[in-house]
């Protein structure tokens, strides 16, 4: 399986000098403690990294793929890309592979939507919204997975958490981490939650 990757960091917008002292405008990222600034190639790029939600849902949004989209798109600065990786900005793992549960080890998800529920005729599923609109469906070990992360430190301790009270549950601790680490890119595609690093 190749890897796929992944943004990591809340996007807030470009930055233009408070004087006038011809510096030029940069666009800003919190992720960690941190503030990284990116040159508008750089948040391109970035950006494209949350988009294509088919491939995300596919796991085939590689690093081939986003420098596909990139010149598509035409960002065409070779540096680009291994600076966002470099910063951590982007992220790549294997999914199913012991790579997923690093992942899930040295980052955390924020949830951005809000949790609608499920309905009677599937209980099992729960629905996401942003904005007033549906934007994902999830198992309910996924939905709690995914609306409780940000009380832990990581995506990893929440996994490890939530295994403790799950009784009789068919898969095991490292296997729904395995789930949980190939539902992120969908859930960064949809607006429903971004990614922060521990």
């Amino acid at each position: 399986m190749p890897k796929i990757v992944v943004p990591v960091g809340y996007p807030m917008g470009i930055s233009h000098p408070a004087d006038d002292a011809g510096e030029p405008a940069y666009y800003e990222v919190l992720v960690g403690q941190d503030q990284a600034t990116l040159t508008e190639s750089g948040q391109r790029l970035w950006s494209l990294a949350f988009s294509d939600h088919d491939a995300h849902r596919e796991q085939r949004f590689t690093l081939q793929h986003l420098e596909n989209l990139a010149q598509a798109n035409g960002i065409s600065d070779p540096d680009v890309m291994g600076s966002l990786l470099k910063s951590g900005l982007l992220v790549e793992f294997e999914v199913g592979e012991r790579s997923s549960i690093d992942f899930l080890k040295h980052h955390n998800l924020h949830p951005n939507g809000m949790g609608v529920g499920n309905t009677p005729d599937d209980p099992s599923m729960f629905k996401i919204a942003v904005g007033g609109q549906v934007v994902l469906t999830l198992h309910h070990d996924l939905y709690v997975l995914w609306s409780g992360s940000i009380r832990f430190p990581s995506m990893w301790d929440q996994v490890r958490n939530y295994q403790k009270y799950r009784t009789g549950a068919p898969l095991s601790g490292e296997q729904l981490g395995y789930l949980f680490a190939a539902t992120v890119p969908v859930i960064l595609a949809a607006g429903a939650g971004y990614l922060d690093r521990t």
